[in-house]
């Protein structure tokens, strides 16, 4: 994927922070903006497997565990770290798109 600039991924984090006074809102902040704008599911690699991400698991997210999706494989349900997920396909307008969010949540966590 094409690095997208630093001014960009602060614009996507004002927009999932808006109006947030303290960390935690703007953790839940960036959590239902990730829940709105990433296009599940989408394949990826987590566990060390292919998988497919089905959504974010906000009542395992938090600010010190982090973002926290549902992945999908072999027909069970396992919760990985957003942050931890490789795209299968980040060259496809869904990659790129859902790349460009997991940047920006990596960026605006430190990670």
């Amino acid at each position: 994927m094409k690095k997208i600039s630093k001014t960009a991924i602060e614009s996507m984090i004002e927009e999932a922070t808006v109006d947030c006074y303290s960390d935690d809102e703007e953790f839940s902040g960036m959590v239902c903006t990730l829940q709105d704008k990433l296009k599940f599911p989408f394949d990826a690699i987590a566990l060390g497997k292919a998988v497919k991400v089905i959504g974010l698991d906000e009542s395992k997210s938090s600010l010190r565990s982090g973002v926290i999706a549902k992945v999908s494989l072999e027909g069970k349900s396992y919760a990985a770290a957003l942050s931890t997920i490789k795209l299968s396909d980040e060259k496809s307008g869904k990659g790129k798109h859902n790349a460009k969010w997991i940047e920006a949540y990596k960026y605006w966590a430190g990670i």
